[in-house]
């Protein structure tokens, strides 16, 4: 997993779990793999990646993840 940038994002689906986030940017469809830095995280991120048929991103996120939202 390496780094991912999602500043250029304008619209996104956001699955928020204990394992992580997974963003759809829904500008283009891409999906953004963002796992918890531990091993069970990981793994689960591991498992789900099939089930995204489009480009996949992935990253481990260490610390706090903070997603601003602003409503137009």
């Amino acid at each position: 997993m390496g780094f991912v940038n999602i500043s250029s994002i304008q619209s996104a689906e956001i699955i928020n779990s204990k394992y992580g986030l997974i963003l759809k940017d829904a500008g283009n469809n891409s999906v953004f793999l963002l796992a918890n830095n531990d091993p069970e995280s990981m793994k689960m991120f591991e498992r789900v990646k099939p089930f995204f048929g489009n480009i996949i991103q992935s990253a481990t996120v260490f610390g706090v993840a903070v997603v601003n939202a602003e409503k137009v």
